[in-house]
């Protein structure tokens, strides 16, 4: 760090030697270099790079302790130790598979901070990545993830290849779930150690582990363009006792030729004072599921935990926000 700053270094750079163990298991597989440091550099030219064992990074980072509260530094140094595995052990062999390392770096710092500070607190941060490339695709455009058409591998760099593609991770993590996917990430690694690869490497890795076919999920996500938006219908039948419900989703740019996506998705609602879970496999425009209930639910929450990378049109009633909050 700069002189003034000695003092403050374990503030600045957190809890890095919980981080690399942190990330050591989880991804099961030893930190893979005999040293790490980080260097602070005055008007650096970029926040950040994960030089291997050396990272350096931009003079902003520096404060005092009594400046550096909360989280602080926690996702930037997640995300440039993260690059030791994902970008260094393993790299993509072109820029259009970029996101193989910066989408597991930026998933990364969400990982951390659920870790350490709190399931809401990752969650959030996971949120506010997802209005970025939200914000991002509308503003400029929708481009796929994996792209080999770029006139600069500089505009690579973008929400669409950090936030979305740590998105989609996240997505398959919970369409997989925890085992299946960081066993697939574990065997992605340990197949692929010092060597180049691209996104088809991280596929065959994730379905030798799962028994799952992931090609269709990967075409839709990584290779095509956009998100989807999700709206929902629903009506109690009093007389059979269920509750129907219709899901139906659109492409939020409508792309011409472009198949419905393809996704698992829950939906929460409570019924008589207790909240419970319904899961389906989203393939269609609509979808229609009834659920044997001895009333109508209190409230309805597509996709609970925000999993999916969607936009949501909801219609509640004041007394249903005011459930939702409770």
């Amino acid at each position: 760090v700069h002189p003034g700053y000695k003092n403050d270094v374990p503030s600045i750079f957190g809890r890095v030697t919980e981080m690399i163990n942190f990330f050591s298991d989880t991804f099961q597989y030893p930190f893979p270099w005999p040293n790490y440091k980080q260097i602070i550099v005055q008007d650096f030219v970029s926040g950040a790079m994960e030089n291997t064992t050396a990272v350096i990074f931009g003079d902003f980072i520096q404060g005092h302790k009594n400046e550096i509260n909360g989280i602080g530094n926690d996702a930037i140094v997640a995300h440039e130790l993260v690059h030791h595995w994902f970008g260094n052990l393993v790299t993509c062999e072109n820029w259009a598979n970029i996101t193989l390392n910066e989408g597991f770096a930026n998933y990364g710092e969400a990982m951390w901070i659920g870790h350490f500070h709190g399931k809401e607190a990752g969650e959030y941060h996971r949120y506010i990545n997802a209005q970025e490339y939200f914000q991002d695709a509308y503003l400029s455009g929708p481009i796929p993830v994996v792209s080999h058409h770029y006139s600069d591998p500089e505009k690579l760099f973008n929400t669409h290849t950090y936030n979305k593609g740590g998105a989609i991770l996240h997505m398959l993590r919970t369409y997989l779930g925890d085992r299946g996917f960081f066993d697939g990430v574990s065997l992605y690694l340990k197949n692929n150690e010092f060597s180049n690869t691209e996104m088809a490497h991280l596929r065959l890795a994730l379905e030798e582990v799962s028994g799952i076919d992931l090609q269709q999920f990967f075409e839709q996500w990584f290779y095509q363009p956009g998100h989807p938006r999700i709206s929902y219908e629903s009506e109690y039948d009093s007389i059979n006792g269920t509750f129907n419900l219709q899901i139906s989703q659109e492409h939020a740019f409508q792309q011409k030729f472009q198949a419905p996506f393809s996704f698992p998705i829950k939906i929460g609602y409570v019924i008589q004072g207790s909240y419970k879970e319904y899961e389906i496999f989203m393939t269609q425009e609509n979808e229609q599921i009834s659920i044997a209930l001895p009333s109508p639910p209190e409230l309805v929450i597509i996709d609970p935990q925000l999993n999916l990378l969607a936009e949501y049109t909801v219609n509640y009633s004041f007394s249903e926000w005011e459930k939702l909050l409770s």
